[in-house]
C-alpha cells in the first residue's frame, strides 16, 4: 500500500518576485553546478495520481477530512530525484534551482562572520520595544519570512490569542533538531514551534555562528510546500545548507525575530555533528567481485553454511515448513510451475520466496547439489518470467504508482547476483535491461521518488542500489546509476535521518519494518563495497532499542502505530531483528527481542517465509544485552513517541504510550495525544484500533482520534511541540502541546492564525507504573461557535457503571474525572471501522466556551482520585501529583 503523502503550499518572502498564481509552475527544477565526481542528474518531469489504490492484499483510498484539511493536489510537483548538490558555497546554493517565473536572484554577498547571539529566556507576548533602534535587515537567501500567499509582508501577530497562565507550558521558540542523531551531511532540517500569540515572523539559523543559507528545493518532493507562488521553503520545517562547513563538531542555533527583525528569542542545540561523504569507489572495482557479490561476502556466507538446523532458531525457521522455504519446496515437489495460478493457491505470492531460495543455492550447492538444483531452477523460473512480463508489458513498472518496485525488483537482483553461473548471457541481458528500465521508469515517474520519509522511497533506494551493485560489469550505466544513488544518499537520506532519529518510523509499523530493513540493507551493502554511509541512516542505530520499548511486556508483539486497512501494524519483523542484530550498534538488543519472542509460541512475528534469507545471512541471536542499565520511558525524538514501562522483565507489567509528531507523515497522524495504557499485552485503554483479531482499519477514524475540533480529528502535524519529559524511576511524564493538529488549513500561515479554533491544546500525561495514569488537558477556544469533544477509548467491553462524583468503571478500570461544568460524559460499544465491537467509547462534550478550561483524568486498575485543586491531583494511595511551572511532580501528599 502506498504512503501516499500530501504536499502543502506556503507564501515566504525570500528575497525574490512572486509569480502570478497563474504563471505557478509544477515542472522541477533542474540542477547545475555539479561536483565533478558526483553531479546531480537532470530528473524528467512526472506527476502522481490520485485517487483509489488497489493492492493485491490492501486497499487505501486518498481521502479529504474536514473543510479542506487535508486536500490532495492533484498536480503534483514532479519527482525530483535529488536536491541540488550541497558541495558548493552558500552563495552559490540558492541559484542551483530552476525556478520558473521569478525574477533571478542577483548572485549573495557573502555574510561576514556573526558575533554569537546569547539565549534569550523566552517573553511570551513581548511588546515592540519603545526605544527600538534601526533593525538588521533580513538577510536574502537566509532569512525565512513567515507570510501569507503571494505576499512579502509579515503575518500580523494574532493580537486577541490566549496563552496558559501557568509558566512554562508556552515557550517563545522550540526548535526539534534530534540531537542523540548528531551525524549531519548536506543540510539542517529543524521543526519549529511557536504559540499563537507568538510575534517571531522570521528566522535565520546558525552553525558555530556562522549564517547558514535556506535551501529552496522548488518543485520537489524533499520539502514540503507551503503556500506560495515563489519559494517554497516551508517556516515551521525548513531546511539549512551545510555547504561550505567543515566536519566536526559544534552548535546548531535559529534565531526568531519579530516582523521588523527584531530579534525576540533564539535556541541553541550543541553536539551536533557534520560529516562529509565517502569517497567514491569505481565501478570497476565493484564489478570485479565475483557474484554472489550482495549481501553475501565470505565470511557471512561461511557462517550462513554453518548453521545448524537442531539448535539454531534462525536456520529452524529458514528450513521449516511452517516458517521457511520447506513450505514451498513441497508444493513444488508436485507443481513445477511457480508462476501458475494452483501454485499461487497454494504459496501465497511464490516470489517472495526468491531471495531464500537463491540463498538456497548457496548454502547447499556443496553439501546437497540435488537441494540446491532444485532452488536454483525455481528462482531461475521467477526471475525470468518476471523480467519477460516487464519487458513485454504483461506487467508494469506503473502499477498503483509504482508498487511493485518495493519488493519485486530486489527480489529480480538478488536472484541475478545469487544464481548468476545459472542464466545463459542472453537472459543477463535481458534482466539487465528491465531492471535499468524500471529504475528508469521510477526516477521519472514513480511515486515519491525524491522524498525519503515515504516507504515506497525505501524499495525504489534499495532497487536502485541492487540494480547497479548486481549488474555492474554487465551494465553500460551502471556508472549513472551509481551516480544516482550516491546523489540521493547525500542529498535526500538526510532528511530521513534526521525525522526518523531515535530509531522509530513516522509512517508508523505496518510500514516501519520492511522500510527499516530496506534502509539497513542499502546501508549494508554499500559498506560491503567500502563506501560509509553510514551519517544518512544514523537512525537506524537505535531502531532496536526502540522496539525493545515498543514490544509488549509479554513479548508477544509490538505496539502498533499506523494506518492500515487490515490487522498488520502490530506485527513484528524478525528479518529486520536480524538485520538490525549485526549492523548497528545496538544490534544485541535486536538479538535479545528476537529471542525473548521467538520463545513465546504467541508472537506475532509477521514477515513472509522468504524473508527468513535475512535472518540466516545477518542474524547472531548468540549475543546477550542486559535491560538494566536502561531508563524505563524513551521518547523518539524524531517522531515524538512516547513510552513508559513498567518493568523490562515482567511480562505483566503495565505500559503506557502517546504520541505528539511534529514531522508530518501519512498513515500514522491523526492520533496525537492519545493515551493507551497496557497491562501485559492487553489493552485497558487504548484506540479501538489497536486490537488485534477482529481489527478491521484505523484510518481518519473519530475512534482513532483523542479530541474532535468542530468534528474534525487531527490532521496538521507542523508547530507540535514536546514541552517536557521526565524520568523518576518510579514515575515518569510527557507534557506535550498540539493544538496545530486543528489548524483551519494546512499551509504554514495557517499555523498562527485568528481564525483557528484553538489558542492552545496540551496535554500533560503522569505514569505512575502501579496501573495508574493521570492526564491533565489545558484547551482554549477561540469562538464560542468552536465545538470540542475528548475520547478515551477502554479495551473491555463491559458496560460502564456511574460510580457518581464523577467516578466511573469500566470491567477492572476505574477513571476519575475532573472536568468544567456543563461537561457531558456518555458511554458507547466502541466500534472499529469494520464495525466490530472492540471496547467501551468514553465520550466527552465540553460546554462553549472561549475560557480556559481544564481537565483531568485518572485511569487505574487500583487507585481513585479523592480530589483535585489547585494543579494538586490527590490519589486513593496518598500520593499528590502536582502540575505547576510547566512541569510535573509525585510525592506523598502533605
Amino acid at each position: 500500500m502506498a504512503c501516499k503523502r500530501l504536499f502543502f503550499a506556503f507564501s515566504l518572502a525570500f528575497g525574490v518576485n512572486c509569480a502570478h498564481p497563474a504563471q505557478q509552475s509544477h515542472d522541477g527544477g533542474s540542477v547545475n553546478a555539479p561536483d565533478a565526481s558526483d553531479p546531480p542528474l537532470t530528473p524528467p518531469d512526472g506527476g502522481h495520481p490520485t485517487g483509489v489504490e488497489t493492492d493485491a492484499d490492501t486497499s487505501e483510498t486518498d481521502m479529504a477530512s474536514g473543510t479542506d484539511m487535508i486536500a490532495q493536489q492533484a498536480d503534483m510537483a514532479p519527482h525530483l530525484d535529488m536536491m541540488p548538490h550541497l558541495d558548493s558555497g552558500p552563495t552559490d546554493i540558492l541559484r542551483q534551482f530552476d525556478i520558473p517565473d521569478l525574477t533571478p536572484m542577483p548572485d549573495l554577498t557573502p555574510m561576514p562572520d556573526l558575533t554569537p547571539q546569547p539565549d534569550l529566556t523566552p517573553m511570551p507576548d513581548l511588546p515592540p520595544p519603545l526605544d527600538m533602534t534601526t533593525p538588521t535587515l533580513p538577510t536574502a537567501g537566509y532569512t525565512i519570512i513567515l507570510t501569507t500567499s503571494g505576499s512579502s509582508t509579515p503575518l500580523p501577530v494574532v493580537s486577541s490569542a490566549v496563552e496558559p497562565a501557568e509558566n512554562g507550558l508556552t515557550p517563545a521558540l522550540r526548535v526539534s533538531v534530534p540531537a542523540s542523531c548528531a551525524p549531519m551531511i548536506g543540510f539542517v532540517n529543524p521543526a519549529i514551534a511557536l504559540p499563537s500569540n507568538s510575534a517571531i515572523r522570521e528566522i535565520e539559523a546558525y552553525w558555530n555562528g556562522t549564517m547558514l543559507a535556506a535551501i529552496d528545493p522548488s518543485g520537489t518532493a524533499l520539502s514540503e510546500e507551503a503556500h506560495s507562488y515563489s519559494s517554497k521553503i516551508p517556516f515551521f520545517k525548513p531546511l539549512f545548507s551545510l555547504a561550505g562547513i567543515a566536519a566536526g563538531s559544534g552548535t546548531f542555533e535559529i534565531r526568531g525575530f519579530d516582523g521588523n527583525h527584531v530579534q525576540l528569542a533564539s535556541v541553541s542545540i550543541p553536539g551536533l555533528q557534520v560529516k562529509t561523504k565517502p569517497s567514491s569507489v569505481a565501478t570497476a572495482t565493484i564489478a570485479a567481485v565475483a557474484h554472489p557479490r550482495i549481501y553475501l561476502t565470505p565470511a557471512r556466507l561461511t557462517h550462513a553454511i554453518a548453521r545448524n538446523a537442531v539448535s539454531d532458531p534462525v536456520a529452524a525457521r529458514y528450513f521449516s515448513t511452517q516458517y521457511g522455504i520447506q513450505y514451498f519446496l513441497n508444493e513444488y515437489a508436485v507443481n513445477s510451475d511457480p508462476e501458475s495460478a494452483s501454485f499461487n493457491n497454494a504459496v501465497y505470492d511464490p516470489e517472495s520466496y526468491i531471495p531464500a531460495l537463491a540463498l538456497c543455492y548457496q548454502l547447499k550447492k556443496v553439501s546437497n547439489p540435488t537441494l540446491a538444483s532444485t532452488c536454483a531452477t525455481a528462482t531461475h523460473r521467477m526471475v525470468t518470467k518476471m523480467a519477460a512480463d516487464y519487458q513485454n508489458g504483461t506487467r508494469a513498472y506503473s502499477r498503483d504508482s509504482g508498487y511493485d518496485i518495493r519488493f519485486a525488483l530486489a527480489d529480480m537482483m538478488l536472484g541475478y547476483d545469487w544464481i548468476y553461473d545459472s542464466f545463459t548471457p542472453a537472459e543477463r541481458t535481458q534482466l539487465v535491461q528491465v531492471a535499468t528500465a524500471w529504475v528508469d521508469w521510477y526516477s521519472a515517474s514513480g511515486y515519491f521518488s525524491g522524498n525519503p520519509m515515504d516507504n515506497y522511497y525505501a524499495g525504489f533506494l534499495q532497487g536502485i542500489t541492487l540494480t547497479a551493485l548486481a549488474t555492474a560489469g554487465d551494465n553500460a550505466a551502471a556508472d549513472r546509476l551509481m551516480l544516482q544513488l550516491r546523489t540521493k544518499l547525500a542529498n535526500e537520506m538526510p532528511m530521513a535521518d534526521q525525522r526518523a532519529c531515535g530509531g522509530d518510523w513516522p509512517e508508523g509499523w505496518n510500514y516501519g519494518a520492511y522500510t527499516l530493513q530496506e534502509y539497513a540493507l542499502v546501508n549494508q551493502a554499500m559498506k560491503d563495497i567500502g563506501e560509509d554511509w553510514s551519517p544518512s541512516f544514523g537512525f537506524l542505530q537505535e531502531t532496536a532499542r526502540h522496539m525493545t520499548y515498543q514490544a509488549t511486556a509479554d513479548s508477544s508483539q509490538t505496539l502498533s502505530y499506523g494506518g492500515y486497512t487490515g490487522n498488520l501494524p502490530h506485527k513484528t519483523s524478525p528479518a529486520l531483528l536480524a538485520v538490525l542484530s549485526t549492523t548497528t550498534t545496538a544490534g544485541a538488543l535486536a538479538s535479545r527481542l528476537y529471542n525473548l519472542m521467538n520463545a513465546n509460541a504467541g508472537n506475532d512475528f509477521g514477515d513472509g517465509r522468504g524473508g527468513t534469507a535475512y535472518e540466516m545471512i545477518f542474524g547472531d541471536m548468540t549475543q546477550t544485552a542486559s535491560s538494566s542499565g536502561m531508563p524505563l520511558s524513551y521518547l523518539d525524538p524524531g517522531t515524538g513517541r512516547f513510552f513508559s514501562k513498567g518493568s523490562f522483565t515482567d511480562t505483566n507489567a503495565y505500559e503506557v504510550m502517546t504520541e505528539n509528531v511534529s514531522y508530518r507523515g501519512d498513515h500514522y497522524g491523526y492520533a496525537n495525544g492519545d493515551v493507551r495504557l497496557m497491562h501485559g499485552s492487553s489493552c485497558l485503554v487504548c484506540p479501538s484500533t489497536y486490537r488485534g483479531g477482529q481489527f478491521s482499519g484505523d484510518e481518519e477514524t473519530p475512534a482513532f482520534s483523542t479530541y474532535l475540533v468542530n468534528g474534525v480529528g487531527q490532521q496538521v502535524n507542523r508547530n507540535n511541540q514536546n514541552l517536557f519529559q521526565i524520568e523518576n524511576g518510579s514515575w515518569a511524564a510527557i507534557g506535550m502541546r498540539f493544538e496545530s493538529s486543528y489548524a483551519t488549513n494546512r499551509y504554514d500561515e495557517n499555523m498562527l492564525d485568528a481564525n483557528n479554533p484553538l489558542d492552545y491544546l496540551i496535554r500533560e500525561v503522569v505514569d505512575l507504573r502501579a496501573g495508574t495514569i493521570v492526564v491533565r488537558d489545558l484547551h482554549r477556544r477561540r469562538h464560542t461557535t468552536d465545538t470540542l469533544e475528548a475520547h478515551f477509548h477502554f479495551g473491555s467491553t463491559a458496560a460502564a457503571s456511574d460510580l457518581g462524583g464523577g467516578q466511573y468503571q469500566i470491567g477492572s478500570v476505574k477513571v476519575s474525572t475532573f472536568y468544567p461544568g456543563g461537561t457531558n460524559n456518555t458511554f458507547s460499544m466502541d466500534t472499529d471501522r469494520g464495525s466490530n465491537q472492540v471496547g467501551r467509547l468514553m465520550h466527552v462534550t465540553l460546554p462553549s466556551s472561549t475560557s480556559s478550561l481544564e481537565m483531568v483524568t485518572v485511569i487505574s486498575e487500583s487507585l481513585t482520585a479523592q480530589s483535585y485543586s489547585g494543579g494538586v491531583v490527590h490519589l486513593s494511595n496518598n500520593q499528590c501529583v502536582t502540575f505547576a511551572s510547566g512541569t510535573v511532580t509525585v510525592a506523598t501528599c502533605p
